[in-house]
């Protein structure tokens, strides 16, 4: 099962005590990922902008601050780097901020349901993606809830996601996601059906953080 695609995120986000969020990302497309990604830079800024708000859909109020693109043809990289804002990113509630330490690589993708499968499934494309997230909390707070990591493998592919709580109020969310092509029988459809569900769900664990 040879993965085809690689997709890399390196980002970071503070959130205020308010609750907003202003944050920079770098995506890192390679091989066959290269080919979907690499035209961005010919798009309109207008066509641009409403892209990256489709990608990052997860975080309400969005705007984009800056895009930067520098297209390697020759290593086969395309590399996009933006500056992001965004108003009320977390929930505040009694002093308590809520919101998902996974801003910038989450994967909602979760097959439909099926009573009775009929026919054999393929998983159509193999592809990797890994990011690593560093989150900066506001001063005067204190972590009350954080996620616990998650780390599954099996025939469908492999999914591992961390939350390490760092020193000067840093949390370093680290995220790897295998999937790989093939074709399956039916009866394993509703374990790559669980399989994704728990992905997507995990991909929006939450943290609370309370005033001091």
């Amino acid at each position: 099962f040879p993965v085809t695609i690689h997709w890399t995120i390196r980002g970071n986000y503070t959130i205020s005590a308010e609750g907003n969020f202003v944050g920079k990302v770098k995506m890192i497309s390679k091989g066959l990922q290269y080919d979907s990604y690499f035209n961005r830079e010919r798009s309109s800024r207008e066509n641009q902008i409403k892209a990256y708000k489709e990608e990052f859909s997860n975080i309400n109020n969005l705007t984009i601050k800056k895009i930067t693109h520098h297209n390697n043809s020759q290593d086969i990289e395309f590399i996009e780097d933006l500056e992001l804002e965004a108003e009320a990113y977390a929930q505040n509630s009694n002093g308590k901020l809520l919101f998902v330490l996974n801003a910038f690589d989450q994967n909602s993708f979760v097959p439909n349901k099926s009573r009775v499968r009929e026919f054999s499934f393929q998983i159509t494309t193999g592809y990797t993606d890994e990011s690593e997230i560093e989150v900066n909390l506001p001063e005067g707070f204190i972590i009350e809830a954080k996620p616990n990591g998650v780390k599954l493998d099996n025939e469908f592919g492999s999914y591992t996601i961390e939350f390490m709580q760092l020193e000067n109020k840093k949390v370093l969310c680290k995220r790897k996601l295998i999937i790989k092509k093939g074709f399956y029988d039916k009866s394993k459809y509703e374990n790559y059906r669980k399989f994704r569900e728990t992905v997507a769900k995990s991909d929006n664990s939450k943290i609370v953080i309370a005033k001091i």
